[in-house]
């Protein structure tokens, strides 16, 4: 299968985001789940404290930590974004620029090519982890380099196509969750 695919900045755009939001979600996850336990942390140490016990301190001293990490990482994930979001404006500009013609990717039985005007690869299927399917997007996982992801929507290869293509990947690799 070969798919001849015209750049779209709405659509890069937002495979772009959906890469970012999933890269981060495990990490948010955690940090919400240390919120929630520096939470319940306070609560036991003062009723601990009220109650006239000594070990209340310490779990006050330990929520107050865990109030520390989250918003530790909750900034760290919002520096990243933007810096995130100013690398995709900075790329969407370049692709703007420099693209000629099309991006071509094609489906062998032994591996994805990917050609455009900056680049000519051709990745075996052993590379890949798996994929998964997210807003009609089929996302590649790369095993050494997972933050370096592939996708390809529906949006870019039409329906039909779309559900050739998820049969034919998936007789090459496997399916995982999201």
């Amino acid at each position: 299968m070969k798919f001849d695919v015209i750049f779209k900045e709405n659509t890069t755009r937002k495979q772009l985001a959906l890469i970012y939001k999933l890269h981060w979600k495990k990490v948010l996850r955690q940090n919400t789940l240390n919120l929630f336990l520096s939470i319940g942390s306070i609560v036991l140490g003062i009723y601990d404290v009220d109650n006239g016990g000594n070990y209340g301190f310490v779990l006050i001293i330990i929520s107050f930590y865990g109030f520390f990490l989250y918003i530790k990482t909750l900034i760290k994930y919002f520096i990243n974004k933007r810096k995130y979001t100013k690398n995709v404006n900075n790329l969407i500009e370049y692709y703007k620029q420099n693209y000629e013609n099309s991006t071509i990717i094609e489906f062998d039985n032994d591996f994805i090519a990917f050609k455009n005007f900056e680049s000519d690869l051709k990745l075996q299927w052993k590379e890949f982890s798996g994929f998964r399917i997210i807003d009609n997007n089929i996302l590649f996982e790369r095993i050494n380099f997972p933050l370096q992801s592939i996708i390809l929507g529906k949006d870019d290869i039409g329906e039909k196509q779309y559900i050739k293509l998820i049969d034919f990947i998936e007789t090459k690799i496997k399916r995982t969750s999201h």
